[in-house]
């Protein structure tokens, strides 16, 4: 059992490392469309969040640099799609145009000296569905998002 611990923690200290990116979620209960399924309980929503929190932290700290912080406060969460309860598969998300991917959110990132490199506090992805998302994506929960959100870190975090 000891051993089991041991290994435990030498496979999240990487994670530790990690502890540059900070996730706030503000007011989630008033996101548009942030939920696993057609159920729109507390439960189904803290599932999409805690994958998007877990992505998000992993692809912003591909992009800091040592001794960097990124703190992100998302504001809006509207995944691709909508349920159509009337169909004979409620709990399908449907994608269409009309249905795109939208997230929202302020970010500051500090330096190691604790000076502010960046900050914007009126982020807005939109993904208007005009192109499939990529391989790695496509049997994620938010597929979309994460394109999206990829890309950010990608033009705004170098």
């Amino acid at each position: 059992m000891k051993k089991s611990i041991l290994a435990l923690s030498l496979l999240l200290a990487p994670l530790a490392a990690n502890a540059g990116v900070t996730v706030q979620w503000v007011s989630p209960e008033q996101f548009r469309d942030a939920y696993y399924t057609n159920a729109k309980t507390e439960k189904s929503r803290q599932i999409i969040l805690d994958d998007l929190q877990k992505f998000i932290v992993e692809q912003a700290s591909r992009s800091l640099k040592e001794g960097e912080n990124l703190e992100i406060r998302v504001t809006e969460v509207d995944m691709a799609g909508e349920f159509e309860p009337w169909t004979d598969h409620p709990n399908v998300r449907n994608i269409r145009s009309p249905y795109f991917a939208y997230i929202a959110f302020g970010y500051k990132l500090t330096g190691a000296d604790g000076k502010v490199i960046k900050q914007d506090d009126n982020v807005r992805l939109t993904n208007q569905l005009l192109t499939p998302p990529t391989i790695p994506d496509r049997d994620e929960m938010e597929p979309y998002l994460r394109q999206s959100l990829r890309d950010w870190f990608r033009a705004n975090l170098k």
